[in-house]
């Protein structure tokens, strides 16, 4: 703060300490498409990694294979209790 109050004209400066909570999470590849998994209070949730099915040419094709990745995923690793 010295260097703010030497170096500038300002006359008070704001500023604020903060922290962060971050959920258990891993990512798992099937078929080509990343999932990634988060530990949620309320149980296990999967999201496929969007960026990845978008090269398929609809958004019902898309959709589709989300649900199925995500599915999947929640079979074979956990329930989803949300």
């Amino acid at each position: 703060m010295e260097m703010v109050f030497n170096e500038t004209t300002t006359l008070g400066v704001r500023y604020r300490e903060e922290s962060r909570k971050i959920l258990e999470r891993s990512e798992i590849t099937i078929d080509d498409s990343r999932v990634k998994l988060a530990r949620r209070p309320s149980g296990l949730t999967a999201k496929a990694e969007m960026e990845d099915l978008s090269p398929l040419n609809s958004f019902s094709k898309r959709e589709e294979s989300r649900k199925y990745l995500e599915t999947q995923v929640l079979r074979d690793y956990g329930t989803n209790r949300d």
